[in-house]
């Protein structure tokens, strides 16, 4: 089972359980939570460039500013948390590579998730743990042209909520989101097997 399917997988198994805690009548699952919020943080991202007769990494990184939304839906059991999230991020900046005889510059200038989460109160904490869908919109520049890409692939992450208000909420977590390696850029000088390193922060507010 590749990547995509193990991460498809796991977020049908966390919407499965959501779906039945609504149809219990018992009481066992409380009844489900929605929120709204914004979020924003540091992406760092990497891959690896080519051109005909070598491949090597990106050398040179940097961080870029991601500022964006998100929503979700989380059911309780006791202690215990499943949700669904879905988010979308806009990126700033570039990360640039170069050698003797070629510029390339490469960013993602948005990312989006589709996320399972599975979590556990302490007091007024929630840790968590996240995985599922992961998409960027990818751009690689050479020389005097540029080169679009939509890239797909696998999100996972970790967390805490801190209940501030009754409906308020504030949120820290990482994220690791690995793409596929389908390449972006002309034929003979392209980048591929991208990945961004996530950390940010969010303002969540319950209904």
């Amino acid at each position: 089972m590749n990547k995509m399917k193990q991460a498809g997988t796991l977020a049908a198994l966390v919407g499965a359980l959501c779906a039945t805690g609504t149809a219990r009548a018992d009481g066992i699952f409380a009844a489900p939570q929605y929120y709204l919020g914004v979020h924003a943080g540091v992406a760092n991202g990497d891959g690896t460039k080519h051109d005909d007769t070598s491949i090597y990494p990106i050398s040179d990184d940097a961080s870029r500013a991601n500022i964006g939304i998100l929503a979700g839906i989380n059911f309780r059991n006791g202690p215990w948390l499943y949700g669904v999230e879905a988010d979308y991020g806009f990126m700033n900046s570039q990360i640039e590579s170069c050698d003797s005889n070629f510029v390339f510059l490469c960013e993602t200038k948005a990312n989006y998730h589709l996320r399972a989460r599975l979590g556990y109160q302490v007091g007024k904490v929630d840790l968590f743990v996240a995985g599922g869908f992961a998409g960027a919109k990818g751009r690689m520049y050479n020389l005097a042209d540029y080169y679009n890409k939509r890239l797909t692939g696998y999100s996972i992450g970790a967390g805490a909520d801190l209940a501030v208000t009754e409906q308020g909420v504030l949120r820290v977590e990482v994220l690791k989101d690995k793409y596929d390696d389908k390449e972006f850029g002309p034929t003979d000088y392209g980048v591929n097997d991208w990945e961004d390193l996530t950390v940010r922060a969010a303002a969540i507010f319950t209904f």
